[in-house]
């Protein structure tokens, strides 16, 4: 009928639970699926929707078209005094993020992370990412 439904306020609590559900009914590892459902209702509620919930169903058909491998586990490919290379290996970016911050609090001072595409960034920026 063309009618648009109207929204409904959810708590916080239940939606990373169903989020992380999702991810974990689809293989992810229960601790990297948790991580990801996190992050992404953060991000709504910092008002930045755009990397919010509404990514959801993108993470799910990145799962079935096996462009996010939800078994990976990222790791320390090398390090070199104050940088340090994460591997993603196809695994959900927060996940990756999260991995790195260990060196982070370690005094390394940058990362290179790859999830698949490259990203650089000065361990200020990304601390205020994690």
């Amino acid at each position: 009928d063309g009618s648009v439904s109207e929204a409904k306020r959810v708590d916080a609590q239940n939606l990373v639970s169903f989020a992380a559900a999702l991810f974990e009914a689809k293989g992810m590892i229960a601790a990297h699926a948790r991580t990801l459902a996190e992050v992404i209702v953060w991000a709504d509620l910092r008002g930045v929707s755009s990397h919010g919930v509404n990514r959801l169903s993108m993470y799910l058909r990145t799962i079935r078209d096996g462009d996010l491998d939800p078994k990976a586990v990222p790791q320390i490919e090398n390090k070199a005094g104050a940088l340090f290379v994460v591997q993603g290996n196809r695994c959900p970016g927060p996940v990756a993020m999260t991995f790195q911050s260990y060196f982070f609090r370690k005094g390394s001072k940058l990362a290179v992370i790859s999830t698949g595409s490259l990203q650089v960034a000065p361990s200020s920026v990304l601390r205020q990412t994690v």
